[in-house]
């Protein structure tokens, strides 16, 4: 298909194994077949790559269908006004690069699946305490925290006690800054 290299797994996940000339080809047709079918094109070659998608006959309603269509392809959450902030196929493809090719160093800097730490912090700040209760992960990140969940290595002892009776009041992302700063609550941490 016109949405994904050879080879099994997703499109993101077989981009990941390309080198990065292959991986600019491969982002490169995606786009161009994701806007030859949006534009009602035969064939991907038929987009030019510079020309403006405002030119193109690209509208708002496409311009959602494209940046849908591209998002599902390579399983990220793209901006609504991507084709208006990047306004020609090789301006997308240049973002999407940028978004979903590993850094010079082979570190992901916060990182994951192509969605970058902020997006992911957003999304656990979500995610009421009740439900990683339920889904058995508020243990593990109260480990990660430094914080001994409740049933675990004998009685708390008193001020952790009230350390675990406070977690129900923290929301997700105190949650989260607290395990990442290895349990120290924020006002806790000296800045160097």
């Amino acid at each position: 298909a016109a949405d994904a290299p050879a080879g099994g797994g997703s499109f993101a996940e077989r981009l990941a194994e390309l080198s990065a000339a292959e991986r600019q080809a491969a982002v490169m047709e995606l786009v161009r077949a994701r806007a030859a079918a949006v534009l009602g094109h035969d064939t991907p070659a038929s987009v030019p790559v510079d020309q403006a998608f405002q030119e193109l006959g690209v509208d708002s309603l496409a311009a959602v269908e494209l940046r849908n269509g591209l998002g599902s392809a390579l399983g990220l959450r793209l901006p609504t006004t991507l084709v208006f902030d990047h306004p020609s196929v090789r301006a997308v493809v240049d973002y999407l690069i940028k978004r979903i090719s590993p850094k010079p160093d082979g570190g992901d800097h916060g990182a994951a699946n192509g969605r970058d730490e902020t997006a992911i912090r957003a999304a656990l700040q979500t995610v009421p305490l009740a439900t990683l209760r339920a889904a058995g992960l508020l243990d593990a990140l109260l480990e990660l925290a430094g914080m001994h969940p409740e049933g675990t290595n004998g009685a708390a002892a008193p001020d952790e006690t009230a350390d675990l009776d406070a977690i129900d009041e923290l929301d997700a992302e105190s949650l989260i800054r607290m395990a990442l700063n290895n349990g120290e609550p924020d006002d806790e941490i000296e800045e160097g």
